[in-house]
């Protein structure tokens, strides 16, 4: 299958089917005040299954596409973005993530130790 990915102001990140145009999966995560923040940059794991999206608030999750649940909220780590994610890269072997942020930093997420590719 074919896939592609969007981030919209409305807060969600959604996966439409390339060839038929459909649809597939619609990603958003609702905060204690109901509000959603924009989703500004995404990025897919190497394999498609893991979908980094960064927000507006400083946030950054991963989804599991096939779940089709957040697994990790990189910015309720330590060290994570005060500001607006404003640009995400995985490196070339899918073992870092890079985040950018309106914070005037870029953060390198290693996924270091062993790792399986999922």
């Amino acid at each position: 299958m074919l896939v592609f990915g969007t981030g919209s102001d409305d807060g969600t990140c959604r996966l439409f089917d390339i060839r038929t145009g459909h649809q597939l999966q619609v990603y958003y995560q609702r905060h204690g005040d109901n509000d959603v923040p924009p989703v500004t940059s995404i990025a897919f794991s190497i394999s498609g299954r893991l979908l980094f999206a960064g927000y507006n608030n400083g946030d950054c999750y991963v989804w599991d596409t096939l779940l089709g649940k957040m697994v990790l909220n990189l910015g309720s780590l330590q060290n994570s973005h005060d500001g607006r994610i404003s640009c995400l890269g995985l490196s070339a072997d899918g073992s870092a993530l890079c985040t950018g942020s309106w914070d005037t930093n870029l953060k390198i997420w290693a996924f270091g130790g062993y790792r399986r590719v999922i």
